[in-house]
């Protein structure tokens, strides 16, 4: 699928546990050494020591390392940072981490004081209306446990309740705070579980299988031991693999592998047997009862689709399709009515589907539409008719067609069932057996259009809430049904389960105890150097005087089509509550107004993105919300290319910034077609290699090739060690350029953060956002109370 749309639902219980999804892997097999021990070593070798005063670390050494393109010199001094095993690399990231931990010395009560807050608003949520799939009944419930645990019953016997899986022990088995969870997908019998998982210390994905039972089919001794059999090379074809998602630029061979083991509850003597663990997988689907389809890797790019007989050695699966282009990325769904298997290979500028019968024990992949450049589509089935969602025919934004699937399938026999209007975007498309579902957004607000399948034009728009900022479906697995369900949230309101009658078009909402009224929800527009507008969502408390005096954090991305995140977490509503205002800036390269405002912040536009930003904070400034002195910046991963480019160029527009795993090489990362994932970004930042004027654009912008003797707003830059996506010596080659060129004038704190057990999601836990937040207290000189 493509970042603009989420994977559609078919029979699946999904959990996010965390707000960010992580599904790119990194492995360290060629060095033969384990994560857990690179880990250690590192980890010892970069101790956070405290230090009793604060001492900057010094710049570390410059070797010039240069490569020739297009006749012009690309000189990089700290190319010899990338050696995690150097020793003057180790003992510099321990140097910038000890400093980062002296900068916040002596600020110990108000950490605690802001852990406390945070955790008071970290309610955690009632839970969710049950689904009713088949005979049995699910549900969440937390049971006092920080993560949710999801159960059954069957219809008219809710004593008899049965654990389908629980996070909490998953969580643990790895001693992590929380879990990434890709997918969780019921078997059509409902016998059988298979939950993707991501080991949080390396982004590995595996797939796991079980039987589902009364006592909790895993425990956390069991994944353990599956991950230590797995890094020693123990299990049976031990080629370490990655996959690839397209919301983010991503860095990292084929494998997979399986183990089998039972599981004893002492206490009933009940036994449940873990049928399964295949490991570096992307996405699942089942087939029938006894058949899971999986992708698996190559190059840290879901390549290929293999079919499974669960019960059986893996060496068996029959693989049914491969991608031969490195710039297609393969996942598989299944339709809402389960009938196909659908094989969607997408790029960043088009898609191409095929088919798999399930009702047919051996059935080639049919095509549905050869791919096009610059033409996506994605499928689902009902009665007998294919419905398309598609950007074909100049639609940027897409429309809804559909063919009878009896007929030709290919693109000139598609029939124009919805276009949205002027200004409206589609996020998502669910298909229910007389309804189809569109989440849209119209001007960047999030809304929801409900289209009977047998009369289309008396469709219906649902208006929700003004704080509604994010809109994720639910399950939905029940075709036959007359509800929708989803859940929308804000920075200042948890999520909220809501219900709609597809019917009637009424919304019914749960778990709102009115504390959304606490605070103020503004859209505002501000207008770029080119005269476009840009719009921005402003937050703060209903009793805050809106003046110059008050802190403001803005907030950035604009990258790969994706739109800004604007979720909950309890952090953010703890700054609310302290006064803070946060604005969220939809500037080009996001998909907030469409595909065409995605356009217009890519490639050989990109510095529209940057000068979006700029009048972003100016108009906020102007209008009395904030002032330089009081706005800091915050960006993860490419936003980070966008804040720190700002910091580039515009020195007086923040007095601090946060970068967190920011992607700031973009120029030496596309030039070295040896990274796995750099062909799939050329549709995103160009080609350096082949296009001499797309070199010196993306030259002209690149933070790390135009960091200036100049003062700088105040930074906290955060690295990973297995972060493949924005390996952790390319913000250290930040800093320790930015530290090269610091002047005898900038008395502005610049901090390193080095995480040596953490890929690219790295811990998003309270004590991260503590740090954080107490770095923007000491960057601001705001007092720590």
């Amino acid at each position: 699928m493509t970042s603009s749309l989420h994977k559609f639902r078919g029979h699946i219980l999904k959990c996010s546990v965390t707000s960010v999804l992580r599904r790119f892997k990194v492995t360290m097999a060629t060095s033969g050494i384990s994560p857990d021990q690179e880990t250690t070593r590192v980890s010892t070798a970069v101790s956070n020591r405290p230090i009793s005063t604060l001492v900057e670390p010094t710049a570390p050494k410059r070797q010039q390392s240069s490569t020739n393109i297009h006749g012009k010199e690309l000189v990089d001094h700290y190319a010899w940072l990338k050696d995690k095993r150097n020793k003057d690399v180790l003992q510099y990231i321990g140097q910038e981490n000890r400093y980062f931990q002296s900068a916040l010395a002596g600020t110990e009560n108000f950490q605690q004081i802001l852990t406390q807050e945070i955790y008071q608003n970290d309610k955690v949520p009632a839970g969710r209306r049950p689904e009713v799939v088949g005979d049995f009944v699910y549900y969440q419930k937390h049971g006092g446990n920080p993560l949710p645990i999801y159960c059954r019953y069957r219809k008219g016997q809710p004593e008899e309740e049965e654990v389908v899986v629980d996070f909490n022990i998953i969580a643990a088995a790895y001693q992590q705070p929380f879990v990434n969870i890709l997918s969780l997908k019921i078997s059509p019998s409902q016998k059988h579980v298979a939950v993707v998982i991501e080991t949080p210390d390396s982004d590995i994905y595996y797939a796991q299988i079980w039987k589902i039972g009364k006592p909790s089919p895993i425990t956390a001794q069991h994944l353990l031991q599956h991950a230590h059999n797995h890094e020693d090379g123990k299990c049976s074809h031990n080629t370490c693999g990655h996959e690839h998602h397209h919301d983010d630029h991503e860095h990292g061979g084929h494998s997979h592998e399986e183990t089998t083991t039972k599981s004893t509850n002492t206490a009933s003597g009940d036994v449940n047997e873990q049928l399964q663990i295949i490991y570096n997988v992307f996405s699942v689907e089942w087939g029938s009862d006894d058949t899971l389809f999986y992708t698996s890797s190559k190059n840290y790019t879901a390549n290929q689709v293999w079919k499974h007989q669960v019960g059986t050695s893996i060496t068996n699966d029959v693989k049914v399709f491969e991608e031969q282009s490195d710039r297609y990325f393969v996942d598989i769904s299944k339709t809402k009515d389960r009938k196909y298997l659908t094989i969607n290979s997408s790029s960043r500028s088009s898609s191409e589907v095929r088919i798999v019968d399930c009702d047919i024990e051996i059935s080639s992949p049919l095509f549905i539409q050869p791919r096009q450049d610059g033409v996506e589509y994605f499928i689902e089935h009902n009665h007998g008719t294919f419905y398309i969602l598609t950007n074909c025919e100049g639609a940027k934004d897409y429309k809804f067609m559909k063919v009878p699937s009896d007929s030709a399938l290919t693109a000139e026999h598609w029939q124009n069932v919805y276009s949205p209007e002027p200004n409206t975007k589609v996020i998502d498309m669910d298909i229910f057996d007389k309804f189809c579902v569109l989440l849209l957004k119209m001007n960047g607000v999030p809304t929801v259009k409900i289209l009977p399948l047998d009369d289309p034009v008396d469709g219906k728009t649902v208006q929700l809430p003004s704080f509604a900022s994010t809109l994720d479906p639910r399950e939905n697995s029940d075709f036959t049904s007359t509800n929708y369900k989803f859940t929308m949230s804000s920075p200042c309101l948890p999520n909220v389960d809501c219900e709609l009658d597809l019917n009637s078009g009424q919304l019914k909402e749960s778990y709102i105890d009115g504390s959304h009224s606490n605070y103020k929800c503004e859209r505002l527009h501000a207008v770029s150097k080119d005269g476009t507008k840009v719009p921005m969502t402003i937050f703060y408390k209903s009793d805050s005087q809106v003046d110059r005096s008050r802190p403001m954090l803005v907030h950035g991305y604009g990258a790969y089509g994706k739109d800004l995140d604007m979720e909950f977490n309890p952090g953010r509503l703890t700054l609310l509550n302290r006064g803070w205002i946060l604005a969220f800036l939809h500037v080009r390269g996001g998909a907030e107004l469409g595909r065409q405002w995605y356009y217009d912040g890519r490639l050989d536009k990109k510095h529209n993105s940057f000068e979006d930003f700029e009048a972003c904070v100016n108009h906020l400034h102007d209008a009395g919300y904030s002032s330089h002195a009081l706005t800091a910046g915050y960006a993860v991963s490419a936003g980070g290319l966008l804040l720190a480019s700002v910091c580039n160029r515009s020195t007086e527009l923040l007095k601090a910034a946060i970068l967190k795993v920011p992607f700031v090489d973009v120029l030496n990362t596309m030039v070295n077609p040896s990274l796995p994932l750099t062909t799939q970004d050329y549709g995103e930042w160009g080609n350096p290699l082949q296009d001499d004027k797309m070199f010196d654009y993306i030259r002209s912008y690149c933070p790390y090739q135009n960091i200036k003797e100049q003062l700088y707003p105040s930074m906290l830059v955060t690295a990973s060690l297995n972060d493949i996506r924005v390996p952790f010596w390319t913000p250290l080659k930040y800093v320790a350029k930015r530290r090269h060129l610091m002047t005898p004038q900038d008395n502005s704190l610049l901090l390193y953060q080095f995480n040596p057990g953490a890929g690219h999601a790295d811990d998003d836990g309270h004590e991260q956002t503590v740090l954080e937040y107490t770095f923007l207290y000491k960057a601001l000189g705001l007092p720590m109370e």
